[in-house]
């Protein structure tokens, strides 16, 4: 009797399992039939159907918006309760570079979209991340391209400088870039305010509203296969936003 109650569990698993996947492909055809678009990039979908993970920073851009919804599990973080004078949806309310709710291992993506710029450390955030998923998981990362932004004036930053930001454990009050992106980014190519709006934005929170780095497509592959991941998807750019996928390998 003991069997057969065990083998009857198994399948009712198993017939779970099966009817889970279905819904999850389900939900994501009610996407595809909205946004036809998203059948070119269909094999993303693998990297978030029925997964757990965290997304930094509020909504992605692109096929990931829509790709994430397909998660079992999505943890929204951001640096503040509220943007711009709106309430964040954030379950928790942390430095990006400071995951501490998530054991070691325990998540198989972390996302972030328009985030890693903003670090003025980003080699550190990116290792807490990589810290956090699993053997196998991905980090996908969406980065302005300097050229098609309001950092077209400035100078990339290079690798060197990173690695040397985070041996030196640098950590977010860190001012080095607060004034050149102040004084070289273009006040034309800001979509969301006028100039006095922004700058006033920049001084009562430069932690969060400062670009600390500006980057190129070529920059961002590097730093995510210095930092040991392969890169599985991209860098593809997409308008002004490099798109990219580094997976940590299992070993």
């Amino acid at each position: 009797m003991g069997t057969f109650q065990a083998c009857e569990s198994l399948e009712t698993r198993y017939v779970n399992r099966r009817l889970i996947r279905f819904l999850m492909n389900l939900k994501y055809l009610r996407l595809v039939l909205r946004k036809p678009a998203l059948v070119s990039s269909i094999h993303l979908l693998r990297f978030f159907n029925n997964k757990s993970g965290v997304v930094i920073g509020g909504d992605l851009r692109g096929h990931f918006k829509a790709h994430v919804r397909a998660a079992k599990k999505i943890i929204n973080v951001d640096n503040s309760e509220f943007n711009f004078g709106k309430p964040t949806n954030a379950d928790y309310v942390t430095d990006a570079a400071n995951l501490f709710f998530a054991a070691d291992e325990s998540l198989d993506f972390v996302c972030s979209s328009h985030v890693l710029e903003h670090i003025a450390n980003p080699l550190g955030a990116i290792n807490e991340w990589k810290r956090a998923i699993k053997k196998g998981g991905i980090i996908y990362a969406g980065v302005p391209d300097k050229r098609y932004t309001f950092d077209h004036r400035r100078k990339r930053t290079p690798l060197s400088h990173l690695i040397d930001d985070f041996e030196k454990n640098v950590d977010q009050t860190d001012s080095t870039h607060i004034y050149e992106f102040i004084e070289n980014w273009d006040e034309k190519r800001v979509y969301s305010c006028n100039k006095e709006q922004f700058l006033e934005n920049v001084r009562n929170n430069p932690k969060s509203q400062v670009h600390h780095h500006a980057w190129i497509i070529d920059d961002v592959k590097e730093i995510l296969e210095y930092m040991g991941l392969r890169i599985v998807y991209g860098p593809i750019l997409r308008r002004e936003t490099i798109h990219i996928i580094g997976r940590k390998t299992e070993y």
